[in-house]
């Protein structure tokens, strides 16, 4: 019982994606992973062109196993977005921890 209720206070603190049907509740807020990626990266593209770049968070499902996910966005270099305005809907992987 008491996981259902921090589950729910993380939902609507963190939010959830859904993948393949099932729903994973975000535990903290994405951060960069400073992976650097085998295609564009910040540090090999010049302003102006689109590089891509890694974010991740701690999530659970609703068994309460632990997970991380994973998303991939593009953006460009010297015009980048706020994080928020990129669709966190979009999942790369997860993988459980």
């Amino acid at each position: 019982m008491k996981t259902e209720v921090n589950l729910v206070e993380l939902e609507k603190k963190f939010g959830s994606v859904e993948v393949e049907g099932k729903k994973y509740i975000l535990t903290d807020q994405a951060e960069f992973t400073g992976r650097q990626l085998p295609f564009s990266d910040f540090t090999n593209v010049e302003d102006g062109e689109e590089f891509d770049f890694e974010m991740s968070a701690g999530a659970k499902d609703e068994a309460g196993k632990e997970f991380i996910v994973y998303w991939i966005f593009t953006d460009i270099k010297d015009s980048q977005k706020e994080l928020d305005e990129f669709d966190y809907e979009k999942v790369d992987r997860i993988e459980e921890v």
